[in-house]
């Protein structure tokens, strides 16, 4: 995924409250490349793999902010 045109940022971890909980984030250049990454081979790969390890659920959220701003 880090190597795919327009990711800027791919990040998972294990939630140190819900223990079990996989958080995942990513940026991307535009809605167009992560468009693109859903069609990608290893996406349906791992929509497999997880079909395959009983994920129980997951919740997909897309945030857009406009002008970026360090503080």
């Amino acid at each position: 995924t880090r190597k795919e045109d327009g990711c800027l940022l791919y990040a998972f971890s294990e939630d140190v409250l819900e223990p079990g909980v996989i958080r995942i984030a990513e940026r991307w250049t535009s809605w167009e490349t992560l468009k693109a990454h859903g069609g990608v081979p290893h996406m349906a790969a791992w929509r497999n793999a997880l079909k395959e390890i009983g994920v129980l659920g997951r919740e997909v959220i897309a945030w857009e902010a406009g002008e970026q701003r360090d503080l």
